[in-house]
């Protein structure tokens, strides 16, 4: 996810995978920390993150 509000990124904080969220200085950007078992659920992940931001 690139470009979220706070709120947005809130429910990603909810994902068990997600262990932090940091937001880069002076920039519309977050860098999220996520561990998965296996590619298909990193996948899913990626995938709620992207519906989160529309």
């Amino acid at each position: 996810m690139t470009h979220a509000s706070p709120a947005q990124a809130r429910e990603l904080v909810d994902l068990a995978e997600v262990t932090s969220i940091v937001r880069v200085t002076r920039e519309d950007r977050l860098l999220f920390d996520v561990y998965t078992p296996d590619a298909a659920r990193l996948e899913e992940v990626v995938e709620r993150s992207r519906g989160s931001a529309q």
